[in-house]
């Protein structure tokens, strides 16, 4: 075992100690609000009981009824209180993935540059509401999870013609989007789409049935897209989109590449059943480098840089 795994080792058995307190402390906290619970709940039962002049049976279901009731919410509400030793454990396993990573971390990014920055592209779908839930910044490439919502009005008549009206939200995108340094500067944009999504520029053709049926591609510069999204990459992208549908657009704009990852919004540092183990603890680092795997597959940097560089030659 290495000083690394003897490191994660370490890490680990402080992670579990915690959460193993942590649990403890929300058993007790739920028995204690639900003792509260079955105090309020048999005294409004009671004022009930007594004020309604019910009957002795009908009285007793009701004050078992209400005693009960009450009893579980207030437990509920005690067990939904996250204990500070369970917040310690997840800070260890976020310090721990960013460290490993060798990155910075925001949790809050909604006023950063980067949030601005990928908005302002409007590859996204329209929005009425952003919620930006953290940033993560490592060399060359950084991701975002973003949350965007549109603001809806139903109208509704019911049968004696009465007209209501209700407003509510609806969540268009909920996921990360990564942004990549590409080798040199397109001095285009390019959008791959979803099928039967618009966009702002000319929309292109192409001769793949089986691209054309998942994706649509929109460019300023018609030559850089066909070069860009060229047979090779164009068959790579279906195959991407059936093995993992959570690719949901990209974007090529000036000298980076970003990618948008559907239902990858935040990173989960909890730990199912209290436990933590090695795999999972590895598995923190996923959200913010899905993204980057995912280009790889689509373009391997190899041939990235070879078709910039053809690129370059060609269009001057």
């Amino acid at each position: 075992m290495t000083i690394a795994d003897n490191g994660r080792s370490e890490l680990l058995a402080r992670i579990n100690d915690l959460l193993a307190a942590a649990k403890i402390a929300r058993e007790n906290r739920k028995k204690k609000w639900l003792r509260r619970g079955a105090v309020i709940g048999a005294f409004t039962a009671s004022i009930i009981w007594w004020s309604m002049g019910l009957s002795f049976l009908v009285g007793l279901a009701s004050f078992m009824a209400v005693t009960l009731a009450i009893a579980f919410i207030a437990g509920l509400i005690g067990y939904s209180h996250k204990p500070e030793t369970q917040k310690q454990a997840n800070a260890l396993a976020q310090n721990w993935t960013h460290e490993q990573l060798d990155g910075q971390f925001i949790r809050n990014a909604n006023a950063t540059p980067q949030a601005r920055e990928v908005l302002a592209i409007k590859f996204l779908p329209s929005f009425d509401r952003v919620n930006c839930a953290d940033l993560f910044i490592h060399e060359n490439h950084w991701s975002i999870g973003l949350h965007l919502e549109e603001q809806r009005t139903e109208t509704t008549t019911d049968s004696k013609g009465r007209t209501s009206t209700r407003t509510y939200w609806v969540s268009l995108f909920r996921g990360r989007v990564y942004c990549l340094a590409a080798p040199v500067d397109f001095d285009s944009t390019i959008f791959v789409m979803p099928r039967g999504v618009g966009a702002r520029m000319d929309k292109q053709s192409y001769s793949n049935p089986a691209f054309r049926k998942k994706w649509n591609v929109f460019s300023d510069d018609g030559v850089t897209a066909h070069y860009v999204i060229g047979p090779l990459v164009s068959e790579r992208l279906v195959k991407l989109k059936d093995e993992d549908n959570r690719l949901e657009r990209i974007a090529f704009h000036e000298d980076k590449l970003f990618l948008a990852v559907e239902n990858h919004y935040r990173p989960s540092y909890g730990a199912k059943n209290y436990n933590f183990t090695m795999e999972n603890l590895e598995a923190l680092k996923d959200p913010f480098l899905l993204g980057v795997e995912m280009w790889h597959k689509i373009w391997p940097g190899r041939d990235l840089a070879k078709a910039v560089k053809e690129l370059r030659e060609r269009v001057g």
